[in-house]
């Protein structure tokens, strides 16, 4: 097994042993936004963090007093303009945007929340390590459930009529949207974590630990074409005009065809990246363990940005682009969330006061 691997492979096998109290696994922030990208909500061990993008300040945190409470996956819209939260207590929670404080729990999930939640219409979609897709209505009454063979990492996708459910059991799923009732499935040949991409032609596109990505044609739940990765893919794939740009745990950044799968160009970060590619100030932007930030051009030309001494450490997940900042999580530091310019500088951090 490769050395990249290894940082990732202690949470993983931390959270796939896990079978008690929460605790923390070693995982990394999950950052979102709300929809006018004024604020960031931060997922981060015993707190979510909602901050003030114009300026890092803390808008309220959830909940008030550190306790059981652990989440890690970026936080989602809800159907009502409240906020999914994917807890690592085995919990599910909505939120008030406003204020933080909790419109209602799902208490009936039988592991921990990892991925993030999706809503679609009235209805909230939350995958859970027991296995389990969890449908919810707008109160968090269950609807129904579907059963996978494996724990589910990562977020569903949806075209509105159908949902896309790719598990740790090798498959994907295509569910109906409104009754759970199972369209088809179909072997992916590894495990996937990696949340799938759906493109506006109806392709979806998944990475796995096979070393692989996969392109499937969801009209007739067929794949379309597969490409080789030198390592696991954990993080999500971006689609930009028509290339497909994905990372892997080996530090590869691919440019795809997204038509053919072919091999436009592939640049390397020398560092897992465990997130997907964020187009940013007219670059695709990609983090990885090794505490590197690096810009690509849409012709495979890099550039690397050098973070300040003090923001030194690996660097996990997805930068999130908010207007003319770029935000990234930060583990193991006392800040968790810093904003950058594009030209790397440090606009502002949020560390948390205790």
């Amino acid at each position: 097994m490769k050395k990249t691997h290894v940082l990732i492979l202690l949470p993983l096998m931390l959270l796939l042993a896990a079978c008690g109290t929460p605790q923390d696994a070693g995982s990394w922030p999950g950052v979102s936004l709300n929809e006018d990208a004024s604020v960031a909500y931060v997922a981060y061990g015993p707190h979510v963090y909602a901050v003030q993008t114009t300026n890092g300040a803390e808008a309220w945190r959830f909940p008030a007093e550190s306790g059981a409470f652990n989440s890690y996956a970026p936080v989602q819209a809800g159907p009502d303009g409240n906020l999914l939260v994917s807890g690592y207590d085995h919990v599910f929670y909505s939120l008030d945007a406003d204020t933080g404080s909790q419109q209602w729990a799902f208490n009936a999930g039988g592991n921990r929340y990892i991925g993030s939640a999706l809503a679609v219409g009235q209805l909230v979609y939350a995958p859970n390590s027991d296995h389990k897709l969890y449908a919810l209505d707008n109160r968090g009454n269950l609807q129904w459930s579907f059963t996978t063979g494996e724990p589910i990492w990562s977020q569903p996708a949806s075209d509105g009529s159908t949902l896309y459910v790719a598990s740790m059991d090798h498959m994907l799923y295509a569910l109906d949207a409104q009754s759970g009732e199972q369209l088809w499935s179909l072997d992916l040949g590894g495990t996937t974590v990696s949340n799938p991409l759906l493109g506006p032609d109806g392709t979806l596109y998944v990475g796995t630990l096979a070393q692989s990505v996969a392109a499937v044609d969801t009209t007739r739940g067929q794949i379309a074409w597969t490409t080789d990765t030198e390592g696991w893919v954990w993080g999500e794939a971006a689609l930009v005009d028509d290339l497909l740009v994905i990372g892997d745990l080996e530090g590869y950044l691919y440019a795809l065809d997204a038509a053919s799968g072919r091999q436009v160009w592939r640049g390397q970060t020398n560092g897992a990246i465990t997130g997907a590619p964020t187009w940013f100030q007219d670059s695709l932007y990609v983090i990885n363990e090794a505490g590197s930030l690096y810009a690509f051009s849409l012709d495979g030309r890099s550039r690397q940005l050098a973070l300040p001494e003090s923001y030194a450490g690996a660097l996990y997940g997805t930068p999130v682009a908010a207007g003319e900042l770029l935000l990234l999580g930060l583990n193991g530091n006392d800040s968790v969330l810093i904003a950058l310019d594009s030209s790397g500088s440090v606009v502002w951090s949020f560390t948390p006061e205790s």
